[in-house]
């Protein structure tokens, strides 16, 4: 009963705030909670299968197949959701990154998705880190700089972050921020370890 309230109020935050950082790391947790029990994956599938799904629920199933390391089924879902919702922001931008991250990367494609995730929704840094990424990809460090920047002024422990900025500053030839860069995500991920019990 608990997992099956706690999926029903995070698809209406969803459905309401749906680039809102809160909610979809409630999500994310949520789905890696499910991967012992399967109880969430089980709700969710049966409400495709009664015909009661909404967007979220596809957007949900990609996030969890994400998390088994299943791609291809991710994919599917991502294209469900947004052929269903075409201003699911969440969705064009993991759509973006799987995109981008296929083989072969589909650069141009995600570029577009992500670049539209941005303009619907220019305060959340997470999407402006994915754009970022993209930018890096495609060759465009200047632009990929000025995202990846933005991205970090508010998600400040991210070391990923840290590591693309430190690989774009080393490619311009600055030395002394790529170092900086580098020396910064090896503190954070020192600082995760030693928080773990």
């Amino acid at each position: 009963q608990l997992i099956s309230e706690q999926l029903e109020y995070l698809q209406l935050a969803l459905k309401f705030t749906p680039d809102n950082p809160h909610v979809l790391e409630s999500v994310a947790e949520l789905v890696r909670v499910d991967r012992e029990s399967g109880e969430a994956y089980e709700l969710l599938t049966n409400s495709l299968a009664e015909g009661t799904a909404t967007p979220m629920v596809h957007l949900i199933l990609s996030m969890a197949a994400h998390e088994r390391g299943e791609f291809k089924l991710e994919l599917n879902h991502l294209d469900f959701a947004l052929a269903a919702d075409p201003n699911l922001v969440v969705a064009m931008n993991n759509l973006a990154w799987r995109l981008a991250t296929s083989e072969p990367p589909q650069l141009e494609q995600a570029l577009a998705l992500i670049d539209k995730a941005v303009t619907q929704a220019p305060e959340q840094p997470e999407f402006q880190g994915t754009r970022g990424r993209i930018h890096q990809m495609l060759g465009q460090n200047t632009k990929a700089i000025i995202d990846l920047e933005a991205a970090l002024s508010k998600l400040k422990d991210r070391p990923d972050i840290n590591d693309a900025l430190a690989v774009l500053y080393r490619d311009i030839g600055d030395d002394h921020l790529a170092e900086k860069h580098r020396c910064r995500a090896t503190q954070i991920r020192g600082q995760a370890v030693n928080r773990r019990p």
